[in-house]
């Protein structure tokens, strides 16, 4: 693999891209409220995924979470530490693919580098680095942001390539927007697959670490908080 051309991509990618970044999060309070029951319980030793699985299907025939969001929920479900059934989670993410392109729209770019995404966290899970790292590096140059780069980083250190990891955060730190920046330097204070760089950070950080759930290869990237790291 030809990491230094890949790495290229990455960085001309937020070049052409303006430095603009994607809105990440939920914006609707109320929505934040009505999901944090499942989010809280992702986050317990003793969680019950049928029961998180029932309680998302609820919300999606009552027409309370979209159909997109509510996939996106599911894959989360299939690819937490007490599921891990990456064959469910491999037909989530053909089912938000299809959702994506039936809807359309002025988002379409961004939702499917989203799906490249969680394509990448599922190559991930099969220990496929070098095809998660091409659609990392894809999501990354269909639109920028956070959990993608911070992935990218992950996947440098797992293929053993700290040096090119160092190098790629160095540029990061030097000449990406502010609000790239931090949501990246966010993910690595957080993720314990990330503690190897975290003292690229320690000497010179002029901006604090925003707010937000633990961040790092989650699937609720564009549609809501994480349950946690899951490329661990």
């Amino acid at each position: 693999m030809d990491f230094d051309a890949l790495l290229e991509r990455v960085l001309g990618s937020v070049d052409r891209k303006a430095f603009t970044t994607p809105v990440v999060g939920i914006g609707d309070p109320e929505e934040v409220e009505l999901l944090r029951p499942i989010f809280d319980a992702l986050s317990q030793e003793n969680v019950s995924i049928p029961r998180l699985r029932h309680q998302v299907q609820r919300l999606r025939s009552e027409g309370l979470v979209t159909p997109r969001r509510a996939v996106i929920l599911l894959q989360t479900l299939a690819a937490h530490p007490a599921c891990e059934d990456h064959a469910e989670l491999a037909r989530l993410i053909g089912e938000e693919h299809h959702l994506v392109l039936k809807e359309g729209g002025p988002h379409l770019a961004s939702r499917l580098a989203v799906v490249d995404h969680h394509r990448a966290v599922h190559a991930f899970l099969l220990a496929r680095y070098d095809v998660a790292l091409e659609l990392e590096t894809r999501s990354v140059e269909a639109c920028p942001w956070g959990d993608s780069l911070a992935n990218i980083l992950i996947i440098l250190l797992r293929l053993n390539q700290e040096p090119r990891a160092r190098a790629l955060l160095q540029t990061i730190r030097e000449t990406f927007p502010t609000d790239l920046r931090q949501q990246v330097e966010h993910y690595i204070e957080q993720d314990p697959d990330l503690a190897l760089l975290r003292d690229e950070w320690g000497a010179g950080r002029e901006t604090p670490i925003s707010a937000g759930p633990v961040p790092a290869s989650h699937f609720m990237t564009e549609e809501g908080p994480p349950c946690d790291s899951i490329l661990h």
